[in-house]
C-alpha cells in the first residue's frame, strides 16, 4: 500500500513557493510582464551615454541562471523606463540569483531580460519581471552564473535543487531516477492550472526515504500511468511541451492574483512529467 506523507500534504508551499509569486509580486503584471533597474542609477534618470573604455557586457542566455551584482535592482512590468512600464514592489539585490526567461529587449538605451528569481536562504524571493542588464556606461548589474548541477544525476541530487535550478541543469532531458518510496497527498488552493494534469496542488511524488522531507512530485500525462510500487526506476523529464500553453486562473483574484502568462509557463515547465522527453 502506498504511504501518504505529511510532506506531500504540504504540496501548496512546495509548488507555489518554489517558483511562484507572492500575491504582491504579480500585481499589475502585463505582457511581456515586468522590468528592472537599480535604485543606484534608475534608467529613467541615468545620464546620457558617454564615451567609455568599459566593454559592453556579454548577453545572457535564456534558460540559464544569473546573479545580481548590485543592491536594490528595480524590477519592472515591461522593458523600458517610461509608461506603460511600471516599477514592481520588491527589489533584487546581491547575492540573489534568477532564471532567465526571455530577452534581450532593447528599450531606453538598456538591454532588458525577463527573470524569475530563485528562493533566498530565508525562503523569500524577489519579484518576477524585467531587469536591466547593465548601466549605459557598461557597468554590470546582472551576470551569468553556473547552475549547481549534480555530477551524479540521481533522485537525491535532483531533489536537492530548486525547481528553476533543475530546469537550468536538465532542460527537457530524459532522466531515470530510482525511488525507494512513492507517496500521494491531497491539497487545495485558489489557483487552477490548465492543463490540470500538469500542475496540481498535491499529487504523488517519489523519494529516497519515508521521512517525507525530500520529495519530487511527478505528473502523469493523459494515457500514461505512474509507478505502482517502490522501489522503482521512474523515467521522466522537466520542460514538457504542454507547458508552452499553460495558464492559471484564481478563484480570488484580489487576495490571490494569478501569475502572469509568462510566469505560469515557467511554473509548468518546472514540473517533472512521467515519460521520455520530447
Amino acid at each position: 500500500m502506498r504511504p501518504s506523507w505529511r510532506a506531500t500534504l504540504a504540496a501548496v508551499p512546495l509548488l507555489v513557493s518554489a517558483c511562484g509569486p507572492a500575491p504582491s509580486e504579480t500585481a499589475g503584471v502585463g505582457s511581456p510582464s515586468i522590468v528592472a533597474t537599480p535604485r543606484t542609477e534608475s534608467p529613467s534618470t541615468a545620464p546620457a551615454a558617454t564615451a567609455s573604455a568599459t566593454p559592453a557586457p556579454a548577453g545572457l542566455a535564456v534558460d540559464s541562471l544569473v546573479e545580481i551584482l548590485v543592491t536594490d535592482l528595480v524590477v519592472r512590468s515591461r522593458p523600458g523606463t517610461v509608461p506603460p512600464s511600471t516599477i514592481l514592489d520588491g527589489r533584487l539585490t546581491t547575492p540573489d540569483r534568477a532564471f532567465v526567461v526571455a530577452g534581450p529587449v532593447a528599450a531606453d538605451d538598456y538591454d532588458w531580460y525577463l527573470v524569475a528569481p530563485l528562493n533566498r536562504g530565508d525562503g523569500s524571493r524577489g519579484p518576477f519581471g524585467w531587469v536591466a542588464r547593465a548601466s549605459r556606461e557598461g557597468e554590470e548589474w546582472v551576470r551569468s552564473v553556473a547552475a549547481p548541477c549534480p555530477t551524479l544525476v540521481d533522485l537525491a541530487g535532483v531533489i536537492s535543487l530548486q525547481p528553476l535550478e533543475r530546469l537550468a541543469c536538465f532542460g527537457d532531458e530524459t532522466l531515470t531516477l530510482t525511488a525507494s518510496v512513492i507517496g500521494c497527498g491531497a491539497g487545495g488552493g485558489p489557483w487552477a492550472f490548465n492543463p490540470s494534469w500538469l500542475v496540481q496542488v498535491g499529487g504523488c511524488g517519489i523519494a529516497t526515504d519515508a521521512s517525507g522531507d525530500r520529495v519530487l512530485l511527478y505528473r502523469v500525462p493523459p494515457g500514461s500511468s505512474g509507478p505502482a510500487a517502490a522501489p522503482v526506476d521512474v523515467t521522466g523529464h522537466f520542460d514538457d511541451p504542454a507547458a508552452a500553453s499553460c495558464t492559471v486562473t484564481s478563484a480570488d483574484p484580489v487576495a490571490f492574483p494569478a501569475p502572469s502568462p509568462e510566469e505560469a509557463v515557467i511554473l509548468c515547465r518546472s514540473e517533472f512529467v512521467i515519460g521520455a522527453g520530447p
